[in-house]
């Protein structure tokens, strides 16, 4: 049996902090934003402290039974009308397999506990398999696009489509039992 725990960013460690840094500046994750610049530690540092006094946006950390593997985001977030975009990395090459598992719970989270209605976000063009995952696995549908983006979105129809498909997959294929938010 695993854990799955998201850690807001405001309450993890200088170390984590510099480990969620070293992902985001390495070429197999930063050549896959729309930021490709290296980022400063003291920038890093900097976004992370600014977060505390924001309510449109949050960042976790991902940890797999303890031990840090990813990056997910909410971010646009709307409360009135219960909209939001996300976005999600897998920084610890050995857990690449996770990012299913750290999606859905995510959207779980959002729809479930956060009561959102819509969730849109965007895939870079260059990033050809994402766009695919979300369609086939996600039940994502398409919203718009442009050149170099897709925008996809999941409202409270695809999520249940979505969780209805993937429940009894998160059990049997990656033995989570447990899913904390802190």
């Amino acid at each position: 049996m695993s854990e799955l725990l998201f850690r807001n960013l405001i309450k993890t460690t200088i170390e984590e902090r510099k480990l969620v840094l070293s992902w985001r500046n390495s070429d197999r994750i930063r050549l896959k934003m729309r930021n490709k610049d290296i980022i400063s530690i003291e920038n890093h540092l900097k976004f992370i402290e600014g977060l505390k006094n924001r309510d449109d946006c949050v960042f976790w950390l991902i940890y797999i039974d303890k031990i840090p593997i990813g990056v997910a985001s909410d971010t646009d977030i709307d409360k009135k009308n219960k909209t939001c975009s996300g976005g999600m990395y897998i920084g610890n090459e050995e857990y690449s397999g996770y990012g299913i598992p750290a999606l859905y719970y995510g959207f779980k989270n959002n729809f479930e506990n956060n009561k959102i209605k819509e969730n849109v976000y965007d895939v870079l063009k260059t990033n050809k398999r994402v766009y695919q995952m979300h369609k086939r696995i996600f039940h994502a549908r398409d919203k718009y696009e442009t050149d170099t983006e897709w925008f996809l979105y999941q409202d409270t129809e695809t999520y249940q489509e979505m969780k209805k498909d993937l429940e009894p997959k998160m059990k049997s294929f990656y033995d989570i039992d447990k899913v904390i938010w802190d």
